[in-house]
């Protein structure tokens, strides 16, 4: 954690927010996962069992593929610097820019795919978690719902920078409707977090 925080802080570009994004989405799933193996490790219905095993392993693919965007991120991000930094003039400057901005989006776009999905398993999991640790599961949900914004907001700003202004409206478009699938999952969650811990 230290490592990535002063890589953050040294100045340069990337790492950047796609990978705070991806570390933070990545922080959420985990702690979901915390969630369900407390409640597994309760006395409880055999069916409701094998639905959290299966939820559990759900989570923990997810969590590694979110955590590796720290590093996919970064490249891309780095694929752009380095194309920003030809020389003027040099043939296929544009189009390499282009191609590098596209990669720059794609991998915000995909990160927030993943954190609507980790929505979609947290939702589930603070409703038959433990009740011991549902507040530990809201801190996911609120980790996951700050994740996907990042990334919704990357894609939008990254997206002016292609010169194809239709491409850049239809990736605008794809993100926020992820964003308008998951803040909903994030506040039934939470919801549903504050019903069960209600007096």
């Amino acid at each position: 954690m230290r490592t990535l925080l002063d890589r953050l802080a040294n100045g340069d570009p990337a790492p950047g927010g796609g990978a705070v994004a991806a570390a933070t989405g990545a922080m959420g799933v985990a702690l979901q996962s915390m969630a369900l193996r407390h409640t597994l490790a309760k006395r409880i219905d055999e069916t409701l069992r094998a639905e959290l095993s299966t939820l559990l392993v759900d989570c923990e693919a997810l969590r590694t593929r979110i955590a590796d965007f720290v590093d996919v991120d970064g490249a891309a991000v780095r694929r752009l610097i380095d194309a920003y930094r030809l020389q003027a003039g040099t043939p296929g400057r544009a189009e390499t820019i282009d191609e590098a901005m596209a990669g720059a989006i794609q991998s915000p776009l995909d990160g927030a795919a993943a954190c609507v999905e980790g929505l979609r398993h947290a939702k589930r999991c603070v409703e038959a978690c433990h009740r011991n640790v549902a507040g530990d599961a809201a801190a996911g949900v609120i980790a996951l719902q700050s994740a996907l914004r990042i990334c919704t907001s990357n894609v939008s700003v990254n997206s002016h920078g292609l010169r194809d202004a239709a491409r850049a409206a239809r990736l605008r478009e794809a993100a926020s409707a992820m964003l308008a699938e998951g803040m909903p999952l994030a506040e039934s969650a939470l919801r549903t977090v504050s019903e069960r811990l209600a007096p």
